[in-house]
């Protein structure tokens, strides 16, 4: 939801961005370990395999797999994951609202 808040709020202001919106999904899907486990793009990054859990998408798909099929591993790192997911949403909320004053003028 705060991507999608965060998205909504620039697209007022820049319509052009829109364009650049099918790139911007396709790139977090691909970077997303939905096919894939964690567990082996995370060995592959070695000491930087938190960089990983950036991607708020991460600790979903993870926390799917691992409600859901009871497969994979919960480790700390998710917390970074919920985290930034937190933070899209507050800030993108914040966003939204601030937009929101002036969204007639600008459509």
């Amino acid at each position: 939801m705060g991507l999608a808040y965060w998205i909504a709020a620039l697209s007022v202001r820049y319509r052009d961005g829109l364009a650049l919106l099918p790139f911007l999904v396709q790139g977090l899907f691909l970077l997303t370990p939905i096919a894939y486990p964690t567990e082996r793009f995370a060995s592959a990054l070695g000491d930087q395999s938190w960089l990983l859990y950036l991607n708020p998408f991460v600790g979903m798909a993870d926390g799917m797999r691992f409600g859901w099929l009871g497969l994979g591993n919960w480790n700390d790192y998710h917390l970074i994951s919920f985290g930034v997911a937190f933070g899209l949403f507050v800030t993108g909320t914040w966003a939204l609202k601030a937009v929101e004053r002036t969204l007639i003028d600008d459509l």
